[in-house]
């Protein structure tokens, strides 16, 4: 038995075993078949131009505290697939370093594996690094067998599979096509984180007084304003966190579109030196399909890197705006407080005015009371002195009174001793 039967026997034993070890207990696990045969009028498993199995493996847990993002199968399941499907050992690597990157086309040398190629496309665009996505590639072009293994989607991510699964007739023509796929999903995240980042910068430029827009949710903001005032320093640190984001999603943006970069060489290499007579015309009209796309995906993702350069210089100007209005705030609480302390100090003036006039009236009085004090002096001196006199008039009149009558009762006309007497 040739390499490439014994590969399509592998390809036939596959679903089974996956089949068994998702039915069990994984349930965050889709496996897709696509089959492209020669005849369209006969479905015989032996009779085709290529196939395509993938395994979507949606992320296991949206607490960002999980990392990046969990295999969402047991370890036992996740080295049956990389072996079976024959997977570059650089996809660990890719999952838990999680750094983007492209890892180029990989050659498997393994004796069991030879004609074997596989690539490993590893992107964190997510702004808080927790939805990350990754994709495994390999691909047997002589057989006309591709394997895939896609981690990190989410619901969005896979109904976009399922879409292309369904309406790309050149799905398995190239296994690259996969990886512009893979580049898509990112495309659309970039979109949609974007968007998020603008609107939440347009409410920052509203809260900064700058607005000129009246869309629902700046109309939301303006209602809470009108009850409850603007908390300067908090939309301050909100504003930055902004900032912060979206100058994240820029160097994401910018990390992308050179890895996409990468991919186009790469299908550039794989269409000039791994070109086999069956499917070479595939290979080179695929080919073209996927420039045309990496094409189209560079000229989006320039827009959007753009658009997020211009949301970062705005969110600047916010953070600029925000300061001022901070220092117009600080400079009017400081006019508030100069204008209270020469008040005080006005009041202060005006007790110490009062205070001295008190001083001077209660000097007065003092002076007042020591002039009473003295008077009382005097007149207490000159009632001892009246005092005195009274007593010397009382002696002299008890001393002379008696000789005076004697002298007058004996020496006076006759009767007048009497008459004074009587």
């Amino acid at each position: 038995m040739d390499i490439e039967q014994r590969n399509r026997d592998q390809y036939t034993k596959d679903l089974s075993i996956l089949s068994a070890n998702f039915s069990s207990s994984q349930t965050t696990c889709t496996v897709f078949d696509v089959n492209v045969y020669k005849d369209p009028h006969k479905a015989a498993s032996d009779i085709f131009d290529s196939r395509l199995r993938i395994i979507v493996g949606a992320r296991a847990n949206d607490d960002p505290s999980t990392g990046l993002f969990t295999i969402p199968f047991l370890r036992p399941t996740f080295e049956l697939i990389m072996e079976g499907f024959r997977f570059p050992k650089t996809i660990l690597r890719a999952i838990y370093k999680g750094e983007a990157m492209f890892s180029g086309i990989l050659e498997n040398r393994e004796e069991n594996n030879a004609g074997w190629n596989g690539s490993v496309m590893r992107m964190v665009f997510d702004i808080h690094g927790n939805e990350g996505l990754a994709i495994a590639t390999s691909w047997n072009l002589k057989a006309g067998i591709t394997y895939a293994l896609i981690l990190g989607c989410n619901d969005k991510d896979l109904n976009s599979i399922v879409n292309f699964i369904t309406y790309s007739t050149r799905s398995v023509s190239n296994p690259l096509l996969l990886l512009t796929m893979f580049a898509g999903l990112q495309l659309k995240r970039f979109k949609d984180l974007h968007r998020t980042a603008y609107g939440k910068v347009q409410l920052d430029i509203y809260r900064a007084q700058l607005d000129r827009q009246d869309g629902p949710e700046v109309i939301a903001v303006r209602r809470t304003a009108r009850t409850r005032p603007t908390d300067y320093d908090d939309a301050t640190r909100e504003v930055l966190r902004h900032f912060q984001d979206t100058g994240t999603l820029g160097q994401a943006m910018l990390q992308f579109r050179a890895e996409v970069v990468k991919v186009g060489q790469a299908v550039k290499s794989i269409t000039k030196t791994q070109r086999p007579a069956p499917h070479s015309t595939h290979l080179k009209s695929s080919g073209k399909q996927i420039t045309g796309q990496l094409v189209h995906i560079l000229g989006r993702l320039d827009i959007y890197i753009e658009r997020n350069r211009l949301t970062i210089n705005e969110a600047s100007l916010v953070m600029s705006a925000f300061w001022n209005l901070i220092a117009q705030r600080d400079n009017k609480t400081n006019q508030k407080i100069a204008m209270q302390s020469k008040n005080i100090a006005e009041q202060s003036r005006n007790v110490t005015d009062e205070s001295k006039q008190i001083a001077q009236q209660s000097l007065k009085i003092a002076n007042q009371t020591q002039n009473l004090a003295k008077t009382s002096i005097l007149i207490a001196k000159q009632t001892k002195r009246d005092s005195s006199a009274v007593k010397a008039i009382s002696l002299l009149t008890m001393v002379f009174l008696p000789a005076t009558y004697s002298a007058f009762y004996w020496y006076g006309p006759s009767g007048f001793g009497g008459q004074i007497i009587g």
